[in-house]
């Protein structure tokens, strides 16, 4: 079997767990989130039009919310058919179709022309990258000269107005702190040294890294 299906079927879900994780997205603790870090992305870069990636989509929540409040084109691209399957249920649900379609693969090798992506967005799929000079790789790759890559996981710089969204994002910002003391969080976790390592093997020269736990942002 290639290396690529390896990877798929290694990453794959049943339906149920991949519902599961949907339910999270749309209700859980961290839901919150993607609507509050889409506004931050259009509004630091002023990217509306174009085409946007998101790396990693899931059920498509960041990339939904970008296309919400923008003119871009956005392409949902993940691994998991399963969690594509519910990425496009949130589409029609958003009667996005016209604006957001789904795209099934692996971050290492992306099925698009090079420089074709105005903007790039991924959160939480970072450290989970098989090969992640490959990824990053990639995410330069299909990157347009001039476009912003925004890949990383964590929190958003706005605070929600939404009483029971505030609760939310101090409950994740205590489990982020907790986290940082488990065995597992620490393995995938790198230091910044080591992703600028990363960063440079995959010919990546311009970039920076943000607070909110933890973003890169890539320029090209």
């Amino acid at each position: 079997m290639a290396g690529s299906e390896l990877d798929v079927k290694r990453w794959e879900m049943t339906p149920e767990k991949a519902r599961q994780m949907a339910h999270a997205a749309r209700y859980g603790l961290y839901s919150y989130i993607p609507p509050l870090l889409a506004e931050q992305i259009v509004n630091d870069y002023h990217i509306t039009w174009g085409k946007c990636l998101d790396v990693g989509a899931g059920s498509g929540r960041l990339g939904i919310e970008i296309a919400r409040i923008s003119q871009l084109e956005v392409t949902a691209f993940d691994i998991s058919f399963s969690m594509l399957k519910l990425a496009q249920e949130e589409i029609n649900l958003n009667r996005l179709k016209d604006q957001v379609v789904i795209v099934q693969g692996r971050a290492e090798a992306m099925p698009f022309a090079a420089g074709c992506f105005d903007l790039i967005v991924s959160k939480g799929s970072i450290w989970f990258f098989a090969d992640k000079v490959r990824a990053f790789r990639e995410i330069y790759r299909v990157l347009k000269p001039g476009g912003i890559a925004y890949v990383g996981c964590g929190d958003a710089r706005r605070w929600p107005s939404n009483p029971s969204d505030f609760i939310r994002m101090v409950r994740f910002r205590i489990k982020m702190q907790e986290r940082k003391f488990q065995k597992e969080w620490q393995r995938l976790r790198l230091p910044p040294q080591e992703w600028e390592i990363i960063l440079k093997r995959a010919g990546v020269n311009d970039y920076r890294f943000h607070a909110g736990y933890f973003w890169i942002e890539i320029r090209k």
